[in-house]
């Protein structure tokens, strides 16, 4: 949370602190996170309630991964729109025809490059034909 919003050398520091996604200042020591937030679940992470909203109080909680994906800003960031089957048969065939690049195939449908690595590699999508 504090390298995403605070340190623009963090990887990802243009979704969070480079959009203007802060965190209080309260948080800034950790004894008051916890003491606010309690002590990470297993199995759970930090998730903003507004993705676009600030971390601080009122607007965190402790979500599992598939709340976390649920709630993603898709506003210049991956997004994570589902495709259908048809979207999976028009991306193999371009993909096959190899007339477009797959970051822009990406774009064209809305996700993230590694999807459609994933569709192209057969490690997702098996079953749509």
């Amino acid at each position: 949370m504090i390298g995403r919003c605070t340190r623009p050398t963090n990887t990802n520091y243009y979704r969070y602190g480079g959009r203007g996604i802060t965190i209080c200042d309260r948080w800034m020591e950790f004894s008051n996170f916890v003491a606010d937030m309690g002590p990470r679940p297993e199995g759970m992470t930090l998730d903003r309630i507004d993705s676009n909203g600030n971390y601080e109080p009122g607007n965190c909680r402790w979500a599992d991964w598939d709340t976390q994906m649920e709630n993603r800003d898709i506003s210049g960031c991956l997004t994570n729109r589902k495709l259908s089957d048809d979207d999976i048969r028009e991306i193999r065939r371009l993909l096959k025809e190899g007339s477009m690049m797959q970051k822009d195939i990406a774009e064209l449908f809305g996700v993230g490059r590694s999807a459609i690595t994933k569709i192209k590699k057969g490690y997702q999508w098996k079953e749509v034909l």
